[in-house]
């Protein structure tokens, strides 16, 4: 570009013009005035608001669920004593792979399973 050229498209496009920083500043401390008075108002009006204490109603859940362990406590520990064995065994399996070994997989999808055909369910550790 040219000098002439390079004068032309200054006059053309401008500087961007810069705020005032001392308006810039009270626009913004008095932006900040009205948030805090709102946030304030906004807090008074929930202050007599009682908290509730189940907000996802999971507590009726969590009882139907602790009535059927309870009906049958055998069968509730088998399910637990499981549930141990299987994270022993994701644990081991989990150590094996970390020092370099390849032991048998633990689960492994359906031949029809599309869902883990991406490389990373076999390459990434977080799959493993």
């Amino acid at each position: 570009m040219t000098k002439e050229n390079n004068s032309t498209a200054q006059a053309e496009n401008p500087p961007p013009r810069l705020p005032d920083p001392v308006e810039f500043s009270r626009k913004f401390a008095a932006l900040t005035e009205r948030f805090n008075a709102v946030m304030q108002d906004a807090a008074a009006r929930q202050k007599n608001k009682k908290p509730d204490p189940d907000p996802l109603n999971l507590s009726g859940a969590f009882m139907e669920m602790a009535s059927y362990w309870w009906q049958n406590p055998e069968k509730w520990a088998e399910y637990q004593m499981k549930l141990a064995n299987d994270y022993m065994s994701l644990f081991k399996y989990t150590g094996q792979r970390m020092q370099g070994e390849n032991p048998a997989p633990i689960a492994e999808p359906d031949k029809g399973d599309k869902r883990f055909k991406d490389p990373a369910w076999e390459e990434s550790a977080t799959f493993d």
